[in-house]
C-alpha cells in the first residue's frame, strides 16, 4: 500500500509540473496584424515578417524605447526553400521591461544606400 501512496504523489507532482507555464506570454504579430498591442512587464512581442537577405535588404529597428521594450537578440530566419535567392521569414522578439509606451519601427532597406526604405513596419506598444 505504501508504494501506491508514493506513486500517487509522484503523479500529482507531474500533473502540477505540466500545468505551469513554459515561459512568458508571447504576443505574436505580423506585418498585416494589429497596429497596437498592450503587454505586461516580462511578456514578449514576437514579430513574424518576410524578407530576403540575398538581395541585401534587411529589417532594422529605427525607433523604439529600449527601456520599455528591449530586443531579445538576433532574429530567427527560415528560408522558404533551398533555391538560391529565395526569400523567407524572420521572427524578431522584444521583451517588455518597464511600464510605458513606445512606437516600435523597423525599416526594410539596404544599409549602405541613401534611398528611402523599401518598406516600414510600425506598432504602438503599451506596457503596464
Amino acid at each position: 500500500m505504501r508504494q501506491g501512496h508514493w506513486l500517487g504523489w509522484i503523479g500529482a507532482l507531474l500533473l502540477l509540473a505540466a500545468c505551469t507555464p513554459a515561459g512568458p506570454r508571447e504576443h505574436a504579430v505580423t506585418k498585416s496584424g494589429p497596429s497596437a498591442v498592450t503587454m505586461a512587464i516580462g511578456e514578449v512581442l514576437a514579430l513574424t515578417i518576410n524578407g530576403n537577405p540575398t538581395t541585401g535588404y534587411l529589417w532594422e529597428q529605427s525607433a523604439g524605447d529600449d527601456l520599455v521594450l528591449a530586443s531579445a537578440g538576433e532574429p530567427e530566419y527560415t528560408a522558404d526553400s533551398q533555391l538560391i535567392g529565395a526569400g523567407g521569414t524572420y521572427v524578431y522578439r522584444w521583451t517588455a521591461r518597464a511600464a510605458g509606451t513606445t512606437t516600435l519601427e523597423l525599416v526594410y532597406h539596404r544599409p549602405w544606400e541613401t534611398e528611402p526604405p523599401a518598406d516600414v513596419y510600425r506598432i504602438a506598444v503599451t506596457v503596464r
